[in-house]
């Protein structure tokens, strides 16, 4: 018969308990929901102050089970005993049994109780004595970590995982988690690192597994390490690591009482100042500030040491022969500070089931890390180099009482954390006085030393003297980037170097406008343009935007308009939607349809404000501006506006003026649209088509900008292109743009004979292919007489002409 097998449990190992049954185990308050909705709604990070859930008062938990329920007494007594007796040891929490002859019946208390189902606490303290609970069901909650990590809730302790600086150590794959539950992995961003360091091995902390879907593989993980070598070995639910207990120390200021002095101790590998006013050293290290080891099995030779020569090796006992039974060993590594420790496995053997038996723990990013940190077994470390992140390295062994193997023997050696030296760079001069440079790369980011080094040059005497530098000049502007020169005299002809020398100011920014709610964004630094949301799309409609252009003093301020086109009725003469100009709220002018106002002068400020109603849309606006140092020249007056480029349909009129000077701010042409009916007899203006190397390019009238409302010439005569498609080609269309009427008289047809597509909408992913035909014909037709009701852009359409499939 088999020998039964001692599995050690000295470390908080990961298993495979079923730990969806228990990690949905948060009740949160209404008033707890509503700032975490607050937080989420706003983006805000809160990575200081503890905001979080609150705390027991001076950290007294007082305690009792559930009256009458004798099953949370029989199943989880004692596992509740422990769990705060390791709470009580670890850090400064007091847990105190209620006592009804000497307690009023209104303390606040936390009462352990047996649910229908699962395991889960409420978050944190409140003086409601009916919120205070922690539910342990009969299925998967009777292990020691599962009861330290709900009583880490009712403390004020939420999930590891979802910490605001998670992302820099893990990546959650949330296409593996299972529906419904993805929330469970989101960010909380109330809470606070407290300064403590993020940790894998936190009872508080999911598994790789959690919450994963059915059906995946067995490397489909929900949670991904950054550091790959931790994957397997994160997510614990054995007892509270050594960060969990600085987090706990931290969160309950267990050392507030402590002398600055005390609180100033040199903990040393992860260590930090307890309750007691002394270090608190992560397991397996002791001394006054965790410097040395605690657990080294000294009556058996080579188990264990504190390894600090230059290089050298460690061995399991009698390697190579088989390592003794039931051994604890523990090797630790310390190189000098700026360096780091590299550890080669020549030869690796453990007995290889799983890890549970006989291992080697490796604590290679910090001593402190003394639950996440990788096992290994079998011969996966065979060869294998590890370095350590800081200067120090810790190596556990551990064997049972039933099976051996030769064990392992590993080199080391200490190597500084920097990459090697480059080439020296050229001297800074060619003669007299200089300097070159090397530099070097930190492998990591904690490195001790400079990260450049200087050195002399051995140069001749240069031939010659440089006089003095000048005084540097006036900045080249007055605000935003800038630049200002200072110049030397060369007593001689062939001094080596330049007689000028630039450099930049340290200039405020140029004053920009202030935005109210509206685009453009001047995060974007489009600082010279102003136009309507969304143009030239069509601005929303209820919009209330207000800009105001700063002028320096002794500036000069100019706008002009490149396009004014907002909703107005000339019938009626109302500005539905309109823009106002000034230099004060109250006295502003009124702007919309079409035409465009005259140039616009200011010398301190301008105000712009636009507004639109809830009904139409039209393009919008698009009005420049500049702000100079000196005054232009002033332009002519403007011409008077030209014959309109059609005579139905869509077309435009111009004018132009002149610069009376060399330098005039502004457009010396201005084109606004004619006020046409539409064409009985032609298409104008026409579909604009162009020609490429592979076929074409077609475009509504006028695009972007609105089309003909009415675009056909009657029942039987549509506007029409024509593209003819040689033999033995195919012809493929497809849309860079499409944003059409979605009504049944509005179409873009495309015709092969008696055959045709309609198009409307703006589904711009559609493409038609079409073989075996000698042209295509391109019909656009519009039937909507009401031409100033919404805004569409038309169509931007190409089609590529190749060799048929042959197939």
């Amino acid at each position: 018969m088999e020998k039964p097998r001692r599995k050690h449990e000295s470390k908080a190992k990961f298993n495979e308990i079923n730990v969806n049954e228990y990690v949905n185990d948060m009740i949160i308050s209404e008033e707890q929901q509503q700032i975490i909705d607050g937080i989420k709604t706003s983006g805000r990070s809160r990575r200081t102050a503890y905001s979080g859930p609150a705390t027991w008062p001076d950290g007294i938990v007082t305690w009792q089970y559930k009256p009458d329920d004798n099953t949370i007494v029989t199943n989880h007594g004692s596992r509740i005993s422990e769990a705060m007796e390791i709470l009580s040891d670890k850090t400064c929490l007091t847990f105190e049994e209620f006592d009804s002859s000497t307690m009023a019946d209104s303390k606040p208390r936390l009462v352990f109780a047996t649910p229908d189902g699962g395991c889960y606490a409420s978050l944190g303290f409140t003086d409601d004595t009916e919120h205070n609970f922690v539910f342990l069901g009969n299925s998967g909650c009777n292990t020691i970590g599962v009861v330290i990590h709900e009583i880490g809730h009712a403390i004020g302790r939420r999930h590891e995982h979802t910490r605001p600086d998670r992302d820099e150590f893990i990546d959650v794959i949330t296409e593996n988690i299972e529906s419904g539950f993805q929330s469970q992995f989101d960010i909380e961003q109330t809470q606070s690192t407290l300064s403590v360091p993020y940790d894998l091995g936190s009872v508080m902390h999911y598994s790789r597994y959690t919450f994963r879907r059915n059906n995946l593989a067995d490397t489909d993980y929900v949670i991904e390490t950054h550091d790959a070598m931790k994957q397997l070995s994160f997510g614990q639910q054995q007892s509270l690591s050594h960060v969990d207990s600085q987090f706990i120390n931290a969160l309950y200021e267990c050392n507030a009482d402590c002398s600055e002095s005390e609180l100033q101790q040199n903990c040393k590998n992860g260590g930090f100042v307890g309750k007691d006013c002394a270090c608190v050293c992560p397991d397996g290290l002791g001394g006054d500030y965790c410097q040395s080891l605690t657990a080294i099995s000294s009556d058996v030779d080579d188990c264990g040491g504190h390894f600090t020569s230059d290089n050298g090796n460690i061995k399991t006992p009698n390697y190579p022969q088989d390592y003794p039974l039931n051994i604890d060993c523990t090797y630790l590594i310390e190189a000098p500070e700026g360096y780091t420790v590299v550890l080669y496995f020549e030869a690796f053997s453990i007995e290889d089931y799983d890890c549970y038996y006989d291992y080697v723990y490796l604590r290679y990013d910090g001593l402190q890390f003394d639950t996440s940190e990788p096992w290994f077994c079998g011969t996966s470390l065979q060869q294998e180099i590890i370095q350590s992140i800081g200067n120090v390295m810790m190596v556990e062994f551990h064997s049972d009482d039933y099976w051996t193997e030769p064990g392992f023997i590993a080199t080391y050696t200490f190597v500084s954390k920097w990459g090697s030296w480059s080439e020296w760079g050229d001297c800074s001069a060619t003669c007299g006085t200089a300097t070159k440079t090397r530099s070097r790369e930190c492998a990591t980011t904690d490195c001790i030393g400079d990260s450049t080094e200087e050195l002399s040059c051995d140069l001749d005497e240069c031939p010659n003297v440089w006089g003095s530098w000048s005084e540097w000049g006036d900045c080249s502007a007055t605000c935003g980037t800038a630049t200002k020169t200072r110049s030397r005299e060369c007593a001689t002809t062939d001094c080596i170097g330049d007689t000028t020398e630039e450099t930049s100011c340290d200039l405020d920014g140029c004053p920009v406008p202030a935005i109210g709610g509206c685009t453009p964004d001047a995060s974007e630094n489009v600082y010279d343009v102003i136009q309507s949301e969304n143009y030239p799309s069509g601005y929303p409609t209820e919009s209330e935007c207000r800009w105001v252009i700063t002028v320096p003093e002794g500036k000069f301020g100019y706008l002009y308009f490149d396009r004014l086109d907002l909703e107005y009725d000339p019938s009626a003469d109302a500005c539905y939607d309109h823009i106002r100009i000034g230099v004060d709220d109250n006295d502003l002018q009124k702007f919309c349809g079409q035409n465009l106002p005259e140039d616009i002068s200011f010398n301190n400020e301008a105000i712009i404000k636009f507004y639109s109603d809830n009904v139409y849309e039209w393009t919008g606006f698009k009005l420049r501006f500049v702000v100079q140092s000196t005054a232009p020249a002033t332009w002519d007056s403007w011409s008077s506006w030209g014959e309109c480029s059609a005579t139905c349909g869509a077309g435009y009129k111009q004018r132009t003026r002149t610069c009376s000077g060399s330098t005039c701010i502004g457009l010396n042409m201005q084109t606004i649209s004619c006020d046409l009916s539409h064409c009985t007899d032609k298409c104008e203006p026409a579909m604009q088509h162009t020609t490429t190397d592979t076929g074409g390019i077609i475009k509504s009238p006028e695009y972007p900008f609105q089309y003909p409302r009415s675009y056909f010439i009657n029942a039987y005569n549509f506007c029409e292109i024509t593209v003819d498609v040689p033999s033995g080609k195919k012809i493929t269309f497809a849309f860079e743009d499409l944003d059409l009427e979605s009504w049944t008289k509005s179409k873009l047809f495309l015709k092969r004979g008696s055959l045709k597509e309609q198009i409307s909408g703006n589904d711009a992913s559609q493409t038609f292919t079409y073989e075996n035909v000698e042209s295509v014909v391109v019909r656009f037709k519009t039937a909507n007489n009401s031409v100033r009701d919404k805004f569409y852009r038309g169509f931007y359409m190409t089609y590529v002409i190749e060799d048929a499939d042959t197939t």
